[in-house]
């Protein structure tokens, strides 16, 4: 399964605090989110973060990741107040030190699987 932008621009308006759930993000909202998006986007890929194209649906497992990045980079754009900025900065901030909750399980997820059968050497 996957998420449409659309959708990923709505959910992260509604993280943020500028709509409900049951509203619509305002296209002047939606063209910043897009946005932001696109420039986290590029910058994932750049760090060999991102698997699929910028005007790609993503996938399910990704979605809640991108979110919290997404609102962590537009808490200034729109105003949003303390703690409640801190605490979306601390969730999804891209490359902070301590490493972020949502970089962490986006570096888990794209991670190589590791071998889960146990080969054991012959030794002569």
């Amino acid at each position: 399964m996957s998420v449409t932008l659309a959708d990923l621009y709505q959910r992260t308006g509604a993280k943020l605090g500028i709509v409900r759930a049951e509203e619509s993000l305002s296209a002047e909202d939606g063209d910043l989110i897009a946005d932001i998006y696109a420039s986290l986007h590029d910058q994932l890929l750049s760090e060999g973060l991102m698997t699929w194209g910028v005007t790609d649906d993503l996938p399910d497992w990704a979605v809640p990741i991108i979110i919290d990045m997404l609102a962590a980079l537009m808490c200034d754009h729109f105003g949003i107040d303390e703690p409640r900025r801190s605490l979306l900065r601390i969730e999804g901030i891209l490359g902070s030190s301590p490493v972020s909750p949502a970089e962490r399980k986006l570096r888990r997820q794209l991670a190589l699987p590791h071998q889960t059968n146990t080969i054991y050497g012959e030794y002569f």
